[in-house]
C-alpha cells in the first residue's frame, strides 16, 4: 500500500513538475539620457540590446529608458514594450524616463496592466515633495499569460528615490499594492531599489511581510558575478575615487524579487563588459525562474 502511494505522489510531483512554466526575467537600469548629451550614448545602447539577447531574457524591466532607448529595445521585432513614464504619460520624445516592461511578444499574451506613484496618492499623478522626493517616481505593472502552458503571473518595475525616507515609504507602498494587484498569483519584480543590504528598515519593509522573497536568497544554485550592480562605466576607474567598482556587496542596490510560489533556479548579476567598458552604471540582473 505504501508503495502505491508512493509511486502515485512520484507521478503527481512528475506532472507536475511537466507543466511548470520557466522563464529568464531581467532587471537593467540602463542610465536614461538624451542621446545628444552624453558621450558614447548610442555605443552604449548597441551594447545593452546585444547583451539583452545574447541572455535571452524573456521578460525584462529597465529602469531610466528614454524614449530612443526603448526604440532601441524594440527594433529586433523580438519584443514589446508596456509602461507609462514617470509622469504617466506614454513615452514620447524628450519625454521623462520609463520603467519599461519588455516582453517576448511570440511567448507572451498581455493581460492586464497599471501603474501607480510611489506617494501617499498612488492612484494620482504625484510627487513625494513631502518625503523631499525632487522626481516623479512610479512603478509599472503588467499581467502575462504564457501562451505555451496558459499559466498567468504579474511582473512589476519600479525605481525607488535617492532618499531613505523616500525608499522606505516606497517600499511599503510597494508591497501593499503587489498584495493587492495579484492576490497571490505568481510574481517577480526588476527594480533600481537604491536600497544597500545594509539599509535594515527599508530591506525589512520589502521583505519581512512575507510578499517577496530576494531571488538571490532562495537560489538553487550559487548567485553568478560580483556582489555589488552599481559599476563605474569605465571598469578600471574607482566610485567616488574609493570603491573599486562593483566588487563590493554593498553596491548591490538592483533586486529581482519573486512571490513564494516560484522557483529560483539561478541567478546572476551580469558584468559583461567590452574594452573595459559598460554599458550603464548599473549592472543587469537575470533569474532563472520557474512556477
Amino acid at each position: 500500500m505504501k508503495k502505491k502511494i508512493f509511486l502515485v505522489a512520484s507521478l503527481i510531483l512528475s506532472v507536475i513538475s511537466a507543466h511548470a512554466t520557466s522563464l529568464i526575467a531581467g532587471s537593467f537600469n540602463v542610465l536614461g539620457t538624451y542621446r545628444e548629451t552624453h558621450e558614447f550614448s548610442d555605443e552604449r545602447l548597441r551594447l545593452a540590446v546585444s547583451l539583452v539577447e545574447y541572455h535571452d531574457f524573456d521578460v525584462f524591466g529597465t529602469q531610466e529608458t528614454q524614449y530612443w532607448q526603448i526604440q532601441g529595445f524594440l527594433k529586433s521585432g523580438i519584443y514589446n514594450m508596456v509602461g507609462v513614464n514617470v509622469e504617466g504619460f506614454e513615452p514620447a520624445p524628450k519625454k521623462r524616463w520609463t520603467n519599461a516592461i519588455f516582453y517576448k511578444k511570440d511567448k507572451y499574451e498581455l493581460l492586464d496592466k497599471g501603474a501607480f506613484f510611489l506617494t501617499k496618492t498612488p492612484d494620482k499623478h504625484s510627487m513625494a515633495t513631502y518625503w523631499k522626493e525632487k522626481q516623479f517616481r512610479n512603478c509599472n505593472w503588467a499581467k502575462f499569460k504564457d501562451k505555451a502552458s496558459g499559466k498567468e503571473f504579474y511582473f512589476f518595475n519600479t525605481h525607488f528615490g535617492l532618499n531613505s525616507t523616500v525608499r522606505l515609504n516606497s517600499a511599503k507602498l510597494f508591497v501593499e499594492r503587489i498584495k493587492q494587484i495579484t492576490k497571490g498569483a505568481p510574481f517577480f519584480t526588476a527594480g533600481d531599489y537604491n536600497t544597500k543590504p545594509t539599509e535594515q528598515a527599508t530591506v525589512n519593509a520589502l521583505l519581512e511581510s512575507g510578499v517577496l522573497v530576494d531571488s538571490w536568497k532562495i537560489s538553487e544554485t550559487k548567485p553568478y558575478g560580483p556582489g555589488g550592480s552599481f559599476v563605474n562605466m569605465l571598469y578600471n576607474r574607482p566610485i567616488n575615487g574609493v570603491v573599486r567598482n562593483c566588487s563590493d556587496p554593498n553596491k548591490k542596490i538592483d533586486y529581482i524579487f519573486v512571490s513564494k510560489n516560484v522557483k529560483v533556479k539561478k541567478c546572476a548579476v551580469i558584468a559583461d563588459n567590452i574594452g573595459g567598458a559598460y554599458p550603464s552604471d548599473h549592472l543587469p540582473l537575470e533569474a532563472y525562474l520557474e512556477f
